[in-house]
């Protein structure tokens, strides 16, 4: 079964109001869009985005929480999005809840999931060219799951 993410690319263009106009709603304002999907895992959880291969564009993370793996697309930044070489990755049982950092300070990011049902977080150190692999030691326990912490 393929999923698809559906994501509204916005474009501005010359967009401005006086200050005598008011807004006539959203799609007044806007001059353009287009609507792009992209094939991702079962049942796409929190999307990130962040730049992880250093081209100063954006790129978007998936957590796939029934496939237990992410997606990441590596954006061209003109709203065109390929999947990273190797992506989905592994990131333990239902991912979500994505944090992003540079947690080995190797100067790439990094991911870490929430992994629901579970006591665990899982890493993912980042390689600078939008592939991820598992941290040494990784899945890492945490006490409570993550849904305990949140009603907590």
């Amino acid at each position: 079964m393929k999923i698809y993410l559906c994501i509204i690319i916005i474009a501005f263009s010359g967009f401005l109001l006086s200050s005598t106009s008011r807004p006539k709603g959203l799609n007044s304002q806007l001059s353009n869009y287009t609507i792009r999907q992209f094939i991702v895992g079962q049942h796409p959880g929190s999307v990130e985005v962040a730049d992880f291969n250093h081209d100063d564009k954006p790129d978007i993370a998936i957590a796939n929480e029934k496939d237990n793996n992410v997606s990441i697309l590596l954006g061209d930044g003109k709203g065109n999005f390929t999947e990273a070489k190797g992506s989905p990755f592994p990131c333990g049982n239902f991912p979500n809840d994505i944090a992003i950092a540079d947690l080995n300070k190797d100067g790439n990011l990094d991911l870490a999931f929430a992994n629901h049902e579970e006591k665990y977080v899982t890493v993912l150190l980042g390689n600078g060219h939008g592939q991820f692999f598992a941290a040494p030691n990784s899945l890492f326990k945490y006490p409570l799951s993550p849904i305990h912490m949140v009603l907590q």
